[in-house]
């Protein structure tokens, strides 16, 4: 949580997009509070990832362009999510999936979350947010 807190100090919107369903995320966040600005999870919308409309979804939300966020996900899905969406995809080598299929081949891994902060700098566009 001191990750998220540190990235909204710079004035960053984060979010959590996830393809388990939107009531269950709802229950986690009651439970662990994410204090994040945005959640989403599947059937709020019609589609879930690797469709890319989660993702220009909260982009639509915030009145962001793609190209402007940074999307971090431990799964192939989210990977492919993040590229047809025209947002800067961010593999997690931590998370679930821990054998990454090298078909999506990230530009950009992370061994942890406390790595997102750094990363972000090495974006120009984030710079103005």
């Amino acid at each position: 949580m001191e990750i998220i807190a540190a990235l909204q100090s710079k004035n960053l919107i984060v979010g959590i997009i996830s393809n388990k369903g939107h009531d269950m995320c709802l229950r986690l966040d009651a439970c662990l509070n994410f204090n994040v600005d945005f959640l989403l999870g599947s059937g709020k919308i019609p589609f879930k990832k690797p469709h890319p409309a989660p993702l220009l979804y909260a982009c639509r939300t915030f009145k962001l362009y793609p190209w402007e966020c940074l999307y971090v996900g431990d799964m192939p899905t989210d990977l492919e999510a993040a590229e047809w969406s025209g947002m800067h995809g961010v593999y997690a080598r931590y998370g679930l999936h821990h054998h990454f299929n090298t078909q999506f081949n990230p530009k950009t891994s992370i061994d942890g979350l406390g790595e997102v902060l750094s990363l972000v700098e090495q974006y120009e566009a984030f710079k103005y947010y």
